[in-house]
């Protein structure tokens, strides 16, 4: 079967189930439009006008229109996108990094078998679930998991992404009974692990910044071998110790614990090395330590000493020093639009 065939079919059949779908930007596109001088997402954007408004499912005439053989060259080779939410009935969890510890905690006394999952690699993918009002539309950049509902579009099989990899589900999708429902163990879960996530957002901020800046680091380049040496040792208790002093409980220290060791992670080690309480930490770092244990952290890419402007510099009570600033999750709006939800028929 072509694939221009394969993807009129999967749009006839998805709306045979009742879902919302809209055709998307093709994945050979600029990601500049060339009209317009606006960025856009190749294989995710919208093509068409108002799309998380639409309250049917496409007639089809419509469907003919945007993957038909007829269809103008605007169409041409479009990917097939969902409207999330209750139109559909459909909250999808996107997953851009399946952490081992974060992910074994999530669904340790869950039944996942039944799990309808779309993906393009292994490292990534969608988790289909019947709509439901207690999760709503949000994004968690730095644990690689978005909430799809209202106002959001994903991408559905068999479309492509730009890389060239193609989309495909897991299990034939027959009725929208063949899809579960959101365990509420699963939904509570997932609220506690935003929420110590938002309070390890704020306390990062009082931290001093050159451990801040190695954490960041860290968690969108995971090392974890460097870890293990006796300088990452060092380092995770300084690190631990700053969070210790600005406020961190037990929960925001053992997030960053699976932040920092992933796989290597296990809750009985982390409270052995910190105490069950992180009653084992010390007391925080002071700047001459860190220069001198791990003078390397301290220094910029021209090798020039950051500890100059450091406004840590000579503080000798370092907690509430510093502005709290509002973490991430906190300053996005939750119905934040993407490049890959954004109208580009205009």
């Amino acid at each position: 079967m072509s694939y221009e065939t394969a993807i009129l079919k999967a749009a006839l059949n998805y709306t045979r189930l009742g879902l919302i779908v809209h055709p998307l930007l093709n994945t050979n596109a600029p990601e500049i439009n060339p009209e317009t001088g606006k960025k856009q997402s190749p294989g995710k954007g919208v093509l068409v006008k108002d799309w998380q408004k639409k309250e049917r499912i496409l007639t089809e005439a419509e469907i003919e229109r945007y993957w038909g053989s007829g269809r103008s060259s605007y169409f041409d080779n479009a990917n097939i996108g969902l409207q999330c939410g209750k139109r559909s009935d459909l909250t999808l969890i996107d997953v851009d990094d399946w952490n081992p510890a974060i992910w074994r905690e999530l669904t340790a006394e869950l039944a996942t078998d039944n799990w309808l999952m779309s993906t393009r690699t292994e490292s990534r993918g969608h988790i289909f679930f019947k709509y439901t009002e207690a999760m709503k539309a949000q994004k968690h950049h730095d644990l690689g998991i978005e909430i799809l509902t209202e106002g959001n579009n994903a991408v559905l099989p068999p479309s492509k992404h730009k890389s060239g990899q193609t989309y495909s589900f897991n299990r034939e999708i027959r009725t929208l009974d063949d899809v579960p429902e959101m365990a509420e163990e699963f939904k509570n879960q997932l609220k506690i692990l935003f929420g110590t996530n938002n309070k390890l957002k704020v306390i990062l901020q009082k931290c001093k910044p050159c451990l801040r800046e190695k954490f960041k680091a860290h968690q969108e380049n995971p090392t974890i071998t460097e870890l293990h040496t006796s300088t990452g040792r060092q380092l995770t208790l300084a690190l631990m110790a700053d969070l210790k002093a600005n406020g961190a409980d037990p929960e925001v220290l053992h997030l960053t614990c699976k932040y920092l060791f992933r796989e290597d992670y296990t809750r009985s080690r982390s409270d052995s090395e910190l105490g069950a309480d992180g009653c084992k930490i010390k007391e925080p770092w002071k700047c001459e330590t860190i220069q001198r244990e791990l003078g390397s952290i301290t220094l910029d890419n021209a090798l020039n000493s950051k500890c100059d402007n450091c406004a840590f510099r000579g503080q000798k009570k370092q907690v509430g020093n510093q502005k709290k600033s509002e973490p991430e999750a906190q300053k996005e709006n939750p119905l934040n639009i993407d490049y890959d939800e954004m109208d580009l028929s205009q």
